[in-house]
């Protein structure tokens, strides 16, 4: 019961239809990484501490309005029933609709614990534009707050005429003496190519940063974040001085450390020598992101260090630049290819990792959104008899509710401001995901439940 109400599935369906279920121990193990129970003689207290907390919950933290619908659920005290709820949704232009929101009582609902509770539904007298708005409540003396994502159930409308395009990871687009990878510049070159031919569609791998140093990982798939830019990335012709090509073959592997080293050096000398009216812009930038600041500061860290740092320490300023530079020009870049492409009537199609780097900025930047001790991989099938462990942590499936699940609304912003189709990688991380704790076996892992509803809200109203 406690696993069910942490979000556990208890059993599923393998790839031959046989039922699986999870075994009791690793139940367990994911209970302890969640902070649910310090052990097993816990499990009965923190089935009570659930109960209480759920008798304490008037209305979910997050409200899902679709089509702009707002429908409530409220469980509140017997004693604080009425026929109306007291209701304030502020919007997302600042306007703020108050109103007062007949309710019902449900008939027949679950009890939770020894508490006479009620559950009542309601719906608000309003019909919402897409956005996250902010909702707040009074019933008698029960109050409670939620953001309100509101979003349509169709996004798009048009007709579906044939298309087609081609996809490349950027890294193989190799045109004349480069770095032994391709870059942005050779992505905008293929959309022009497939305009003159026709096409209308440009598709490739993550573009999202990687450790090319240490510690080395180049996977597009294991990303350092979700919402910054792969520099190595860069079409550095005009940046710097000095020959930097690397003399390959068009069928050589890619020697991502050489190119690290190679964009490192080429970013540091043109960060360190902008003119004044680049210097400037450049300063606005930063100002305006200051994620982007902190991100930097990561990267010297890390580089500093070798390992993730706890409270960032002092680094060098010179290295901080460089890596905020490179994602000022990482920006400008792509907005140049989105653009470039979109005058030519080629979409950009990109794609968004299920999953971030376990020593990357993310996880650092939010450590008590993921969950620790825990790997998301994959149940055994016809390729990989012995499941698969993916090796980065799982998100907490109830993180980000306190702000509306903000990083996931950040991580698409970061995307659809220069897609026109946006992938999901392995988009059932939107329902649920296979967790494997350490120390047991990819095949013994676990699934658990996300709040698909919302999340799916989000991806709608994007």
């Amino acid at each position: 019961m406690l696993a069910q109400a942490s979000g556990m599935q208890l059993a599923y369906r393998d790839v031959d239809g046989r039922r699986r279920i999870a075994p009791a121990d690793v139940l367990l193990a994911v209970l302890t990484a969640l902070g649910v129970v310090d052990g097993p003689r816990d499990i009965d207290d923190a089935l009570e501490r659930t109960r209480a907390d759920r008798r304490r919950t008037v209305m979910a933290p997050v409200v899902v309005a679709w089509d702009g619908v707002v429908a409530l659920e409220l469980h509140v005290p017997s004693r604080d029933v009425r026929d109306h709820a007291q209701v304030a949704v502020e919007l997302e232009d600042g306007t703020t609709v108050e109103q007062l929101v007949p309710v019902r009582v449900v008939p027949g609902s679950p009890e939770d614990g020894n508490e006479d509770r009620v559950a009542l539904l309601g719906a608000v007298d309003a019909v919402l534009e897409p956005g996250v708005h902010q909702l707040h409540l009074r019933i008698g003396a029960s109050t409670s707050h939620a953001h309100v994502i509101a979003a349509p159930t169709r996004c798009w409308r048009g007709s579906s005429p044939r298309h087609w395009g081609v996809f490349t990871p950027v890294y193989a687009l190799r045109d004349g003496p480069d770095l032994g990878t391709g870059h942005l510049g050779h992505l905008a070159r293929l959309g022009d190519w497939i305009a003159d031919h026709g096409g209308d569609l440009v598709a490739t791998l993550p573009l999202l940063p990687t450790y090319l140093d240490r510690p080395f990982d180049p996977s597009p798939y294991a990303p350092i974040s979700r919402r910054h830019w792969n520099d190595a990335l860069l079409d550095l012709t005009g940046e710097g001085s000095g020959a930097c090509a690397i003399e390959t073959g068009p069928a050589a592997l890619v020697d991502w450390e050489k190119v690290g080293r190679i964009t490192d050096g080429r970013l540091s000398e043109a960060a360190a020598t902008l003119a004044p009216g680049r210097e400037t812009q450049f300063r606005e930038f930063l100002a305006a992101r200051p994620d982007v600041v902190r991100y930097a500061h990561f990267r010297a860290a890390v580089e500093q260090t070798g390992q993730v740092p706890g409270p960032l320490p002092p680094v060098r300023s010179d290295r901080e630049r460089r890596y905020a530079y490179g994602q000022w020009q990482a920006r400008l870049q792509i907005t140049a290819v989105g653009g470039r492409l979109a005058d030519r009537g080629v979409g950009l199609l990109l794609d968004l990792p299920v999953g971030t780097h376990a020593m990357g900025y993310d996880v650092w930047d939010a450590s008590d959104h993921y969950v620790q001790g825990v790997s998301v991989g994959a149940p055994p099938d016809d390729f990989f008899t012995g499941g698969q462990h993916w090796g980065f942590p799982p998100p907490r499936p109830d993180a980000g509710a306190a702000d509306g699940y903000g990083r996931w609304r950040a991580d698409l912003a970061h995307h659809m401001e220069h897609a026109a189709v946006l992938r999901l990688d392995h988009v059932m991380g939107l329902h649920r995901l296979f967790w494997v704790p350490d120390g047991f076996e990819a095949r013994d892992g676990v699934y658990v439940r996300y709040p698909s509803d919302a999340l799916w809200a989000i991806v709608s109203a994007s």
